[in-house]
């Protein structure tokens, strides 16, 4: 039979493990650190219709500072359609980070997804990451009581190639960090990111290698056929021994041909 004084034992102890979770887990900094507000949002950049949806999982975020050191962000993995038709913001993070100058960020893509909304009940068309690991490398400043926000607006046109029967994404990203900004809306309301200085804009694209460049959008990868090869047919010689005229000028050997050229 269970006691009272287990069940308030474990009540207890579930308390302590919430309020350990949401001091060191649920924002990057600690109650002794000076801290600011860091937001980062994501949206997708306009484009043509499509009749297809892209359904992402963002995770494991990493935030870096200058002199080499870095904050892991513990945050579940966010799953995100992208949709060229809605360019909404979606807040990926909202947290408190210590202050401080930072060089970039970085976080892993998980199961891509591409699927038609008629499909339901179909299972999603597989998407083959080049590389699961995005490192944006731009700097930032996080203050004590100001809000610092980056903005993702990730393309979908021209990011999945297709490649020997297999769809494969090669992330671009435009990539804006502002500092002083206000967030508006939420629950039922368009979140918007309003005011503040745009302190850096920048595109970042992924090659082949899956390594990330500034100002770079993949082109689809060619078709490099297998180089084709000329069977030599050995010339045939005479007994007696005849030195070949090998003067560039005469130097003309035609590989389907057997006749010897003597002088």
């Amino acid at each position: 039979m269970i006691s009272y004084k287990n069940v308030f034992s474990l009540l207890g102890f579930t308390v302590v493990l919430v309020v350990i979770y949401f001091v060191f887990f649920r924002t990057a900094s600690k109650p002794w650190e000076e801290s600011g507000h860091f937001v980062l949002a994501l949206r997708t950049t306009p484009g043509l219709n499509t009749e297809t949806e892209f359904n992402i999982g963002l995770d494991n975020f990493e935030l870096f500072r200058k002199d080499g050191s870095s904050e892991s962000v513990s945050v579940l993995t966010r799953r995100v359609t992208l949709n060229p038709e809605n360019n909404t913001l979606d807040i990926i993070l909202d947290t408190y980070v210590p202050i401080g100058d930072y060089s970039g960020f970085s976080f892993v893509l998980k199961s891509p997804e591409l699927r038609s909304p008629w499909e339901e009940d179909e299972a999603p068309h597989t998407i083959t990451l080049v590389q699961e690991l995005i490192r944006l490398d731009i700097p930032y400043t996080i203050q004590k009581d100001v809000t610092s926000s980056v903005i993702l607006a990730f393309e979908t046109r021209n990011t999945i190639h297709d490649v020997d029967g297999e769809k494969q994404f090669l992330p671009v990203i435009q990539l804006e960090t502002r500092s002083n900004t206000q967030i508006t809306g939420g629950e039922n309301e368009p979140v918007a990111i309003i005011g503040g200085d745009i302190l850096h804009s920048v595109t970042f694209g992924m090659d082949w290698n899956g390594r990330i460049k500034r100002n770079f959008r993949a082109k689809p990868q060619k078709v490099i056929s297998e180089p084709q090869t000329t069977e030599i047919t050995q010339v045939a010689t005479t007994t007696e021994e005849t030195p070949l005229d090998v003067s560039t000028s005469s130097l003309d050997i035609a590989t389907s041909s057997t006749t010897t050229v003597v002088q």
